[in-house]
């Protein structure tokens, strides 16, 4: 596994969680013999189901690499979607009735299933519905917990080839 597949599921997780009445759940990976809680993308700020807006806030560096710092008025971000037919029909498949979506059914899992089999179901989710970003997104771990020691770290960077030990789902109330 590598980030940017664990990207793709913690998006797709982040869309569930979003959805009211959901049971919400973070992803919890290893990484080098250390078990850690964490999140594969920056933000969620424009991830609101109910508008079928489903978007990633991102640092746009291009923008700051030629920007005086000290001139800079706001930092820059440049907006990540998914951009692909078989990502999007993960929610157009219910011909209008979310219920009836993959991305409805997802929904009803995260409340019915235990947690092994919901991960087993995202995971197919994104197969049959692998997304697409329209830009890369930076290769960082955010809001980072080490669940073995209390280490002062809020996010890691990785290499875009690092390859996790293993990745499960950690009840969000639960941490």
């Amino acid at each position: 596994m590598n980030i940017t597949y664990l990207q793709k599921l913690d998006f797709l997780l982040k869309i569930i969680n979003a959805i009211d009445e959901s049971n919400k759940y973070k992803l919890a990976f290893g990484f080098k013999g250390t078990t850690y809680v964490g999140d594969f993308i920056p933000s969620t700020d424009y991830i609101t189901p109910k508008t079928w807006n489903f978007k990633i806030k991102e640092l746009d560096l291009e923008t700051l690499k030629g920007t005086n710092l000290k001139v800079l008025l706001e930092i820059p971000y440049t907006i990540i979607e998914g951009e692909n037919d078989d990502w999007k029909s993960i929610w157009q498949n219910g011909k209008g009735d979310f219920f009836k979506s993959d991305l409805g059914k997802l929904h009803e899992a995260s409340n019915q299933l235990v947690d092994v089999d919901y991960l087993k179901l995202l995971n197919t989710m994104l197969d049959n519905h692998d997304v697409i970003f329209n830009d890369s997104l930076l290769p960082y771990i955010y809001n980072v917990k080490n669940l073995i020691n209390e280490l002062p770290i809020n996010f890691i960077k990785v290499d875009e080839d690092a390859e996790f030990d293993f990745v499960s789902l950690v009840p969000e109330d639960a941490i």
